[in-house]
Parts: structure tokens; C-alpha cells; sequence
């Protein structure tokens, strides 16, 4: 069974963080430790994937929008690096970019 609880370990979360976005930052030679992503997510909303009990992931893009639509949110922004593969899956769900800068483009998305 697939749940989205709070996330309760930030290190955890910004573990996850770090692994998965790595490459980037090695393509990017981006200076970029997993306790300056603590500090970052710090200040988020942050939400777990659990598979049983197991955490597999920190993001789900359905799971995000309904709950930010459950919290009365009317706009998802977004940072996503211009080589991810993800910014196709962004556009396919209807993000749009606002702004690049650098390596990433701004994103966002109306909830309805």
C-alpha cells in the first residue's frame, strides 16, 4: 500500500534529495551537499512516499496537486535543471515555464 505522510526526518528527505539529483549537479559542477538541501527543505511542506512502511520516494506529482488543492493552494512552482528528464513530464502535466536562468527553468501550474 502506497501512503503520503508529513515528512517527519528531514535528513531522510534530503538524503533522498541529494541521490537523486547528484548528476546534475556533477554535469552542472555544482557545488551542492545534502545539508544545504536540509537547510532548503527546511522551510517546505514535505511529504514522503511510503510503500508499507518504507519510504521510496519525497514527491509525487498527482499526490502533490491534490494536496495542495485540499490546502485551498492555487499555484505549484517548480525548480527543474534544463537537462532533467522530468521537465518533459512537468510540461505533459501542464506546467509552464515562466523564467530560466542558468540551468533551470521556473515552472508553474494553476490547481483548479
Amino acid at each position: 500500500m502506497i501512503s503520503y505522510p508529513l515528512a517527519t526526518n528531514l535528513d531522510a528527505s534530503a538524503a533522498i534529495t541529494y541521490q537523486n539529483m547528484r548528476p546534475y549537479y556533477k554535469h552542472y559542477a555544482v557545488n551542492w551537499q545534502q545539508a544545504k538541501i536540509r537547510v532548503q527543505i527546511a522551510e517546505l511542506e514535505n511529504w514522503d512516499i511510503l510503500y508499507g512502511s518504507a519510504v521510496v520516494g519525497a514527491a509525487a506529482l498527482a499526490e502533490c496537486e491534490r494536496l495542495a488543492a485540499n490546502a485551498g493552494v492555487k499555484q505549484l512552482r517548480l525548480r527543474v535543471f534544463k537537462i532533467s528528464p522530468a521537465y518533459h513530464l512537468y510540461i505533459r502535466n501542464d506546467f509552464a515555464v515562466d523564467k530560466q536562468h542558468d540551468n533551470f527553468f521556473y515552472m508553474s501550474k494553476n490547481i483548479h
